[in-house]
This record gives C-alpha cells, sequence and structure tokens, in this order.
C-alpha cells in the first residue's frame, strides 16, 4: 500500500499541471477494451468491406519506448513459436519480427472528458481515479508520457478494469495508447466537421466525439450493421450519442450530399424498428433524395478531418492474434480463416484500402487533414497506400507533421525505421514526423501505422472519379 501511494504522489505534479481537453491534441500538439469487443472471427474482414475474417481495433505507430519496464513479463509460453507456418511465412515476406509476437503488451486506459462538455477538469478527481486504479490486481500505474499529461494510464496486461467503478460509470475507458495517438494526429478542435469513415467498433469514434466538446458534427460511417451496434453500445455509455451520427454504408462509395439529408438519415434510424427496420427506412430517405439530386456530383458535404481507419490484416494487433489461441479455436486456424496470407487476396485488400483513402480523401476541405491508420505492420498497406495517394493528387495532397513530438521519445522521425521514415519524410533532414509506427516492442502499445496528410489545394479528386 505505501508503494502505491508513493507512486501516486509522484504523479501528483503531472496531475496538477493536467490541461483541459479542449487545450489538449490540437494543432498545437464491459471489462475489455474497446478494441477487445468480443465476436467469433469467421466472416468479420468484411465488416469494412472483405470476404474473410478479423477483428479488433487497430493500435498506432513505431515509436521509442518511453515508459520503461514495469517489471512486466511476457507471455507464459510463446506466441511466436506457435504460429502457423503460412503465417509465419507472411510475417517473413513482409519483414516484420516475431519479436513482436512475444513481448508484452501492457493495457492502457484514458480518462474521459467532463460530461458537460463546458465544465473544466475535476483535478483532483482525476487523482482520485488514478488512485483507484492502483487497486486493480495491485497494479502500479504509470502515465503514458508521450499523450496528453495526465490523461493516458498503463497498467499490466491482466488488469482488469471491470472492478473499478470509473470504468463503470464511464469515467475510464480502456483503449490502446496507439489508437489514441491515432485520433490525436488528426488535430480535431470544437467546431470541426468530422468524418470517422470506418468507425467500428467505435473506440476512435468516441475520443473524436469528447474531443470535439459538444461543438462540431462526427459522422460514423461502416459497412457491418452489427458492428455499429457496437458503437452505439460505447456512444451511450460514454454520453456521445448526441455528437456522433452514424451510418451503415459501403466506405469506399459512401458520400453526403447535404447536412439536411444527414438529419432525415437520423431520424430513418430513430424511427425504423429493427435492423430491417432502419435498413428500409434508409433506403426509403435514399431513394428520395437520389430522385431530387440534379446531378451525380450535385452539392456533395466536405469536411474538416477525416480519419481512414482502414480495413487490413491486423498482423499487428498482438491481442486479436492471442484470441486464437485463446478463444477462437487454436492458431491452426488461422490458415483457413485468414486468406490474405495468400498474394492474390492481399492485393484484393490492398485495393479495398486505396479505396477508403480515395474516398476520404474526395470528402476533405481543402486546407483540412486526414489521417490514414491500419493495425497493420506491412508496408504494402502502409506506407505504400499512402504513396499511392500522393502520386494520385500531387497537386493536393501534401505529408503532414504530427501535431505531437514523437522525437522527443528519443529518435527524430518518431522511432520509425530510418528507411521508412525516409519514404514517408516531408522535407529535409530536421522535419517534425509525418507518420509513425508503433508494436509492443518499441512502444508497448499494440501494433499501428498511421500518416497524417494535409489538402493543399483543389486537386485530382475534385471530379469525384473513384479510381483504386
Amino acid at each position: 500500500a505505501q508503494v502505491i501511494l508513493a507512486q501516486v504522489q509522484h504523479l501528483e505534479l503531472a496531475l496538477a499541471l493536467l490541461p483541459s481537453p479542449s487545450a489538449m491534441g490540437t494543432e498545437d500538439s464491459g471489462p475489455q477494451e474497446a478494441d477487445d469487443i468480443p465476436g467469433h472471427p469467421e466472416g468479420q474482414l468484411n465488416q469494412k468491406g472483405l470476404s474473410a475474417s478479423g477483428d479488433g481495433e487497430p493500435g498506432a505507430g513505431r515509436v521509442a519506448d518511453s515508459i520503461g519496464s514495469t517489471g512486466e513479463k511476457g507471455p507464459t509460453h510463446s506466441l511466436a513459436g506457435e504460429l502457423p507456418a503460412a503465417f509465419r511465412e507472411y510475417l517473413q515476406r513482409h519483414g516484420i519480427p516475431l519479436e513482436v509476437y512475444d513481448a508484452p503488451c501492457p493495457r492502457h486506459v484514458r480518462l474521459t472528458a467532463p460530461a458537460d462538455p463546458g465544465a473544466a477538469v475535476d483535478v483532483a478527481e482525476r487523482r482520485r481515479l488514478v488512485a483507484s486504479l492502483a487497486s486493480v490486481d495491485d497494479a502500479v500505474p504509470q502515465p503514458v508520457s508521450w499523450l496528453p499529461a495526465g490523461e493516458w494510464w498503463e497498467l499490466p496486461q491482466e488488469a482488469n478494469l471491470s472492478r473499478t467503478p470509473g470504468y463503470r460509470d464511464g469515467r475510464l475507458f480502456g483503449m490502446d495508447a496507439a489508437s489514441g495517438a491515432a485520433v490525436l494526429a488528426l488535430g480535431v478542435e470544437p467546431g470541426h466537421d468530422v468524418l470517422d469513415l470506418c468507425c467500428a467498433p467505435g473506440a476512435k469514434l468516441v475520443y473524436l466525439a469528447e474531443r470535439l466538446r459538444g461543438r462540431g458534427r462526427l459522422l460514423g460511417v461502416d459497412v457491418a450493421e452489427h458492428r455499429l451496434a457496437a458503437c452505439r453500445t460505447l456512444c451511450s455509455k460514454y454520453g456521445v450519442g448526441d455528437v456522433a451520427t452514424l451510418l451503415v454504408d459501403d466506405g469506399t462509395h459512401w458520400r453526403l450530399r447535404s447536412w439536411d439529408l444527414l438529419e432525415r438519415l437520423k431520424a430513418a434510424e430513430r424511427d425504423g424498428h429493427g435492423k430491417k427496420g432502419r435498413k428500409r427506412r434508409r433506403e426509403q430517405v435514399m431513394a428520395a433524395e437520389e430522385a431530387a439530386a440534379v446531378s451525380e456530383e450535385d452539392s456533395f458535404v466536405m469536411f474538416d478531418r477525416v480519419l481512414v481507419d482502414a480495413e487490413c490484416t491486423h498482423d499487428g494487433s498482438v491481442r486479436h492474434i492471442e484470441k486464437y489461441r485463446s478463444q477462437w479455436g487454436g492458431l491452426e486456424g488461422m490458415d483457413r480463416r485468414v486468406p490474405w496470407l495468400s498474394t492474390s487476396q492481399l492485393d484484393e485488400l490492398v485495393g479495398l484500402q486505396r479505396g477508403l483513402l480515395w474516398n476520404g480523401w474526395r470528402q476533405l476541405k481543402p486546407g483540412g487533414v486526414l489521417v490514414y491508420s491500419t493495425c497493420s505492420l506491412a508496408s504494402a498497406q502502409n506506407e505504400e497506400v499512402v504513396r499511392w495517394l500522393l502520386d494520385r493528387d500531387p497537386a493536393a495532397a501534401r505529408l503532414d507533421a504530427l501535431p505531437f513530438r514523437l522525437g522527443a521519445l528519443g529518435e527524430d522521425c518518431g522511432g520509425v525505421p530510418a528507411a521508412r521514415c525516409a519514404a514517408l519524410q516531408s522535407g529535409g533532414e530536421g522535419e517534425s514526423a509525418v507518420a509513425a509506427r508503433f508494436d509492443p516492442v518499441t512502444s508497448r502499445t499494440s501494433g499501428l501505422f498511421l500518416a497524417r496528410i494535409r489538402k493543399e489545394a483543389a486537386g485530382a479528386c475534385a471530379s469525384g472519379e473513384a479510381v483504386y
């Protein structure tokens, strides 16, 4: 108890200096985690557009280890040593090290924003919440120093958040720190119009809603109705249901003709009874809208910020892969359930990623910012997809510096290996990082890639042409 008390006292200065949520991450800067929403893996990759399997919320980019050891041990027996041959061959083809799958991956929790958007942060209350984390399985919470001060904390991987009142009443949110970095990279500010194009299962969506502080509009689009149900549950629990509007549609083609249409679609969601009823009402609204449209390109809505958290192979999500061993019938089933291990299926997936990125890009206002992220560690799904967009719209697409200093953790390019960083570097030596790659070894997070892209002027996407 004395050790825990000393640790909490050690963190009091960081909590006392905590800025308000509206000042953090701007341009200047059930018991599961939300990315662990349960579900059988069969058929889950097509929830964002493919006919494959997969689940889990992506993590984020590679940064130097800023936290240090907590004395945590790795898995009791090697996950890497049990991976099926086809998956190991996939990792070898894409240069993904096996050590990623044996490194400990702590849990992360963030302190949510006040329910009242206009309320100031209660620092004393936040101290009590952090102290309550110390009671979870004798855990000693550690601050995640490269995310907003006092907001993000690391716990041992076995910590059970459901034992804390703060989790049950929505003051604590289980979310991988890398996923938080993807949201903060977007630089959302109150008053922005924001599009989350692949929003399920909803952890990033809720965080985006909180950062709007009650001012602005947020749309979440996903192709899977049952995954949007998970989003609705999270939005309700964390009090952002009035901020975020959720729509079921194909993220590679969906576009919003007007804000008035959005209000009618929201009404359709409320009026429809059950999945079939909501679908029928949406179809009626869209049919009336199409009949009234003057042309295919008639007055589409544009957004200040767009998050494209694209479907991917999930190879960076160690928790996701661990579920095959612990919950989904064994790792040997991956060969059957994960068709993207083959080159031809991977090509199909990359086509989907390009389609999602392009559709998000063409809905971004000039001067706006898009963040592309995946929970894959393969360059083919990350740097190469981003490079495809830069080549597709060279007049408008510019890599943009991340609004937080990953370089302060030890490497100028945010810990991204030098060759990969150079492939997406916006300028010469000394430039800020524009992309990042996280994994359990270097950042003590789940695996995730992110890149920040700014639209400087109207370019090829103005035509609305979808080529990918």
